[in-house]
C-alpha cells in the first residue's frame, strides 16, 4: 500500500507540475502583442470584454470594402446602443452584421462560419481578448478549415487580484478542454462565455 501511495503521490505531483508549466506558458503567450492587420476582407469580433468591438470598428473603418460580424450580441442590443457604447460611425452600419445566435465560443465559431460561407469570404480576422484568443482560434479552425484565419488580440493587463487570476485559470482549463475535445488531450462547452455586448 505504501508503494502504491508513493506512486500515486508522484503522479499527482507530476500532473500538478505539468499543469503549472503549461499555465505559465499560456500566460506568457497571451500577453504577446498581436496588432490589427493593415487590411481585411472580413472581420469577426467576439463580444464579452471591453475593447473588442472598438478594435473591430477601427479595422472596419480603415478598410472601405471589408465587412464585420459582431458575434454574441445580446437580443435587446441594437445599432443605437452600439453607436453610443462604441462610438460607431453611422456610415459603417451597412457593413456590420449583429450576430445574436452565439452564447459560447464554439457558438461564435459556428455563427462566423455560416456568415463567412454565405458571403464567400476566404479569409477572416478574428478579434477577441488576448487571454481568449488561443481557445477561440482552435474553435474557429475546427468550424471553418477552408478559411484563412488571422488572429488579432486586444491586449489585457496582468491580473491584479484573485478574480483576474481565476479568469486566467478558468480560460486555461477551457483551452485544455477544447484540446481534449478535438482529440489532442471531455467534451464541454462554456455556458455564459458570451453574455452580451462587451
Amino acid at each position: 500500500m505504501k508503494t502504491w501511495a508513493r506512486q500515486g503521490l508522484r503522479l499527482i505531483l507530476g500532473a500538478m507540475l505539468l499543469w503549472l508549466t503549461g499555465f505559465a506558458a499560456f500566460c506568457a503567450v497571451v500577453h504577446r502583442a498581436l496588432p490589427l492587420p493593415p487590411s481585411a476582407d472580413a472581420i469577426v469580433v467576439l463580444t464579452g470584454a471591453p475593447g473588442r468591438i472598438e478594435a473591430g470598428l477601427r479595422l472596419l473603418g480603415a478598410n472601405p470594402t471589408s465587412r464585420l460580424l459582431i458575434s454574441g450580441v445580446g437580443p435587446a442590443v441594437g445599432f443605437g446602443e452600439l453607436s453610443r457604447r462604441a462610438g460607431l460611425d453611422p456610415v459603417l452600419a451597412g457593413r456590420i452584421t449583429l450576430g445574436r445566435l452565439a452564447h459560447t465560443t464554439s457558438g461564435n465559431a459556428r455563427e462566423a462560419a455560416i456568415w463567412a460561407r454565405q458571403k464567400a469570404f476566404t479569409s477572416l480576422v478574428v478579434i477577441t481578448s488576448s487571454y481568449h484568443l488561443p481557445r477561440a482560434m482552435l474553435e474557429f479552425a475546427r468550424a471553418m478549415p477552408e478559411v484563412v484565419l488571422i488572429p488579432a488580440a486586444v491586449a489585457n493587463p496582468w491580473p491584479r487580484d484573485m478574480a483576474g487570476w481565476r479568469l486566467y485559470v478558468g480560460e486555461f482549463n477551457k483551452y485544455l478542454a477544447v484540446l481534449s475535445r478535438l482529440g489532442w488531450l471531455a467534451d464541454r462547452d462554456d455556458p455564459g462565455d458570451v453574455k452580451g455586448m462587451g
